[in-house]
């Protein structure tokens, strides 16, 4: 769908789809400030082409939400493979005599140098030494989690260890989402294969 042909309806119909209140959108678009003014957008929400207009703003932002949010994952995640490939031996260069030293900063990768966590400076040579890296094991197992290969699991109990009790009472103060989202478990539950092994072992 093309922009709405009134400017103050297409306004207001992005505001609304960034989330700003239907007054304060209004008043945005033009409208004047009065005490029918909520009232008013209210009504113009509700108008066809304005509310299909609203659908069409809201998908779009979604969906370059979802683009935005892939690239920062796929950012850190390379990120932390950078981390957890990271070598010391990267670190040091072997001088003249045999010996191994501190590689100046600049000298370094841009990986490794956007890594170090800590540098330490002699004072009196202006020399790192002493680098500090992050945590190659932290960092492998943030980047497993981020990829699906680690799932944190917690065990739930009820009162003293025993089963969890849902009764009317639960049942009362869980809102529409979550009663669906119950539904949905008890369902999968019910239809979960049977392990044949454990039924014989039984």
């Amino acid at each position: 769908m093309a922009a709405l042909r009134s400017r103050k309806l297409e306004v207001f119909a992005n505001e609304i789809a960034d989330l700003t209140p239907p007054r304060k959108a209004a008043i945005i678009a033009g409208y004047r400030d009065t005490p029918w003014t909520e009232a008013n957008a209210r009504k113009r929400m509700q108008k066809d082409e304005v509310k299909t207009r609203i659908i069409e703003l809201e998908q779009e932002r979604r969906a370059r939400n979802v683009e935005r949010a892939d690239i920062h994952v796929a950012y850190l995640q390379r990120r932390l493979l950078e981390i957890f490939d990271a070598s010391v031996t990267d670190l040091f260069e072997r001088t003249p005599e045999g010996k191994y030293k501190l590689k100046p900063l600049m000298e370094l990768k841009r990986s490794i140098a956007e890594s170090i966590q800590r540098v330490k400076i002699d004072p009196d040579t202006g020399e790192p030494t002493e680098v500090i890296l992050p945590d190659r094991l932290a960092a492998g197992t943030l980047l497993m989690r981020s990829l699906g290969g680690l799932i944190d699991r917690q065990e739930i109990t009820g009162r003293d260890g025993g089963p969890v009790e849902i009764g009317p009472a639960q049942l009362a103060q869980l809102d529409d989402g979550e009663l669906e989202m119950l539904q949905q478990l008890t369902l999968k539950l019910e239809h979960a294969p049977v392990d044949a092994d454990a039924n014989a072992a039984d």
